[in-house]
């Protein structure tokens, strides 16, 4: 699916979801069983913030913790070079986890966000 249509269509979803009220839930009629979405929108964009609050702290807690090892390792006596090389290498994989997490949560609250919008759908339908 292009880009441009899932973004398109989470803008939507949001604008809808604000201008109703996020306390509704949305019950879509299955074949044999109904099927209750748990999550509204005020929750899935609440689990979202979260994921990428927590992302970030681990990012800074990396960063930290790398400073750390390389004043432990100046302390040593370790020649600079290694030094260098070693933080360099944590602190890029400290932002590659970042951009992964952030990711990862924004998929997450795209498909919740789909799947309420089809939900909703099934509805209308009926």
């Amino acid at each position: 699916m292009n880009l441009r249509v899932i973004s398109g269509a989470f803008i939507v979803i949001l604008i809808l979801g604000i201008s109703g009220s996020s306390f509704y839930n949305a019950y879509a009629l299955g074949t044999n069983e109904s099927i209750i979405l748990k999550k509204d929108l005020k929750s899935i964009m609440n689990e979202y913030q979260l994921a990428i609050e927590k992302a970030r702290e681990d990012f800074v807690t990396s960063i930290k913790k790398a400073n750390h090892d390389a004043k432990l390792a100046v302390k040593k006596g370790i020649p600079m070079d290694e030094i260098n090389l070693a933080t360099k290498a944590t602190i890029s994989k400290a932002r590659a986890d970042l951009k992964f997490d952030i990711q990862q949560a924004r998929i997450e609250a795209k498909t919740m966000l789909l799947q309420l919008k089809a939900a909703v759908d099934r509805i209308n339908l009926s």
